[in-house]
């Protein structure tokens, strides 16, 4: 397991994302994840969770796709998932 003083400078929200790719992955590797879905693992409200996947998606590390309807999903890249093992192990 990964050094918790690694994580302390991250930002919380942020780190609930990551924990929450981490844990759901972990259960279904290789699949796509509802926003709503990963919102409620992560404990956050959808628009602090759309914020967090911009700036993911903005740096390449996260591939968000929205439906007519409003809802959508995420994939993170390899990269992300990297950082992840790195953080969480």
């Amino acid at each position: 397991m990964a050094d918790p003083s690694a994580s302390d400078d991250l930002d919380p929200a942020l780190a609930a994302v990551l924990q929450a790719f981490h844990d759901t992955l972990r259960e279904t590797p290789g699949k796509r994840l509802s926003l709503a879905r990963l919102s409620k693992r992560a404990g956050l409200p959808m628009s602090t969770l759309r914020r967090l996947l911009t700036q993911l998606e903005d740096a390449g590390l996260a591939i968000v796709t929205m439906d007519e309807n409003g809802a959508g999903s995420v994939a993170p890249t390899p990269e992300l998932l990297g950082l992840i093992d790195d953080l969480l192990g």
